[in-house]
C-alpha cells in the first residue's frame, strides 16, 4: 500500500480510509465508498449554519449515510463509529481538503493498491470508505506529516 502514502506528497490531501471488512478480496469484490461526498454535503450545509448545528448536520450527512457500510466489524467498529460521530468544525479547511480530493486520483490509487493487495492476500469482499481526514483535530498534523496524508482503520 505504499502508493496510498504517496497521495499526500502528490496532491497535498489528507484521507482516511476505513476498511469495512476483515478479510481481503479479489479485485472483483472490492468496492469504494466515497464518504467524502457526504462530507461535502455536510460542509455545504454547515457553511450556512451556526456551529451548534454542526453535530446534527454531520450526523445526518455523514454518520447516518455511512455508518452501516463503513464502521467495520470487530475490534475497529467502535473506533470508526466514534470517528463518524465527530463533526468537523473548521468548515473552510474541510472545503479545501474536499476540493483537493475531488481534483486528485486518490480513489483510483486506493483501488489500485487494494487490488494489488488482494492478488497477494485473497479472501472475501472488502469495502473501502474514503473520507477527508478532519483538518481541525490534533492528530491531523501527524497524519499529514508522518503518515503521508493517508490513514486507515
Amino acid at each position: 500500500m505504499r502508493r496510498i502514502v504517496r497521495i499526500r506528497r502528490v496532491v497535498a490531501i489528507t484521507l482516511t480510509c476505513s476498511v469495512a471488512a476483515l478479510a481481503n478480496a479479489d479485485e472483483s469484490s472490492i468496492s469504494i465508498v466515497r464518504g467524502y461526498e457526504g462530507m461535502s454535503r455536510y460542509a455545504d450545509a454547515a457553511t450556512y449554519a451556526e456551529p451548534k448545528a454542526y453535530s446534527a448536520l454531520f450526523h445526518r450527512h455523514v454518520f447516518q449515510r455511512y455508518e452501516q457500510q463503513c464502521a467495520g466489524p470487530g475490534s475497529t467498529r467502535q473506533t470508526s463509529r466514534n470517528w463518524l460521530l465527530s463533526p468537523i468544525n473548521d468548515i473552510g479547511a474541510l472545503h479545501k481538503a474536499l476540493e483537493q480530493i475531488r481534483h486528485s486520483d486518490a480513489t483510483e490509487r486506493i483501488l489500485e493498491a487494494a487490488e494489488r493487495a488482494a492478488r497477494e492476500l485473497p479472501g472475501g469482499p472488502v469495502t473501502i470508505c474514503v473520507f477527508a481526514y478532519p483538518p481541525d483535530i490534533e492528530s491531523s498534523a501527524f497524519v499529514a506529516d508522518v503518515m503521508g496524508g493517508a490513514m486507515g482503520f
